[in-house]
């Protein structure tokens, strides 16, 4: 529980609510069996970070919709986590500082009189999977209409178009209703655009619409080939927060999130880049 001079400290502010609560509706609304000690952790984190200054971040993950942007967004907040456990408060931390930038880096760090810039970059997303987003968020929008306290899941076939999304909305706003909890429907399209639907109570949590829990891919597709280039210009991208060139009062860094699946690809990237 918060303390009440921490409770006091919100006052005002809409996401006062408990943050074991605020940690169990982020997990459910993306469907993920959260332990006690994940909910505690990330309640914890939250709190430590509203402490330091860093409430922005907060906010973005209790806003986020869609599993994808929770989970990039939960690896901006371990990370600002870690920043924050290491420097004492007497080192000023920020997220996307408000200095005269149309897009400023995520993390402002001042040690003595040394400034770090650090940009974080997500290598998860392809250009295929931000076709996929803007599909999604026509159906999260059309579909928040639908007056069910009901979370659902989406997934979509690769070859899934735009011009088939008013009939995939009729058929959710047709099965919503009557839906059996956990049961997966399979939605065909034009041209055998398919998408799977999956409908499901919100335990513990008052809904007011249908609300997207998560979304994503109906088969598995391959990429192979495609890592490599990307990477290249994710890093390219990144580098373009940085409005100075660095010297001894600028420090700018670009930090990803990576696994032994990307390792390979980002040694190779940034080898190529030196050579």
């Amino acid at each position: 529980m918060l303390s009440t001079e921490f409770r006091d400290s919100l006052e005002g502010n809409e996401y006062m609510e408990d943050y074991l609560s605020i940690a169990r509706k982020i997990f459910a609304g993306i469907r993920y069996e959260a332990s006690e000690e994940d909910i505690t952790r990330l309640s914890d984190n939250m709190a430590l970070l509203e402490r330091r200054g860093l409430g922005k971040l907060n906010k973005r993950l209790i806003d986020s919709k869609r599993t994808r942007e929770v989970l990039a967004t939960i690896a901006e907040h371990n990370f600002a986590v870690i920043l924050a456990s290491r420097h004492c408060t007497t080192i000023p931390i920020s997220y996307e500082s408000d200095i005269d930038l149309k897009l400023p880096p995520d993390f402002k760090l001042g040690i003595g009189e040394v400034t770090y810039w650090i940009q974080m970059k997500d290598l998860s997303r392809l250009e295929r999977e931000n076709r996929q987003d803007n599909m999604i968020q026509q159906i999260k929008k059309e579909v928040s209409e639908i007056k069910i306290g009901k979370f659902f899941g989406c997934k979509l076939s690769d070859n899934f178009k735009e011009s088939c999304l008013p009939d995939l909305i009729n058929f959710i706003k047709d099965k919503a209703a009557s839906a059996v909890e956990g049961d997966s429907l399979l939605f065909t399209g034009k041209n055998n655009q398919k998408a799977k639907i999956e409908f499901w109570s919100a335990a513990n949590i008052l809904l007011s619409e249908l609300t997207l829990g998560y979304a994503g891919d109906l088969e598995m597709i391959e990429q192979t080939g495609l890592a490599r280039e990307q990477i290249k210009q994710s890093m390219l991208n990144a580098a373009g927060a940085f409005d100075w060139e660095v010297d001894w009062r600028n420090i700018n860094r670009i930090v990803v999130e990576a696994d032994n699946k990307k390792d390979i690809d980002i040694c190779d990237c940034i080898y190529e880049q030196q050579v």
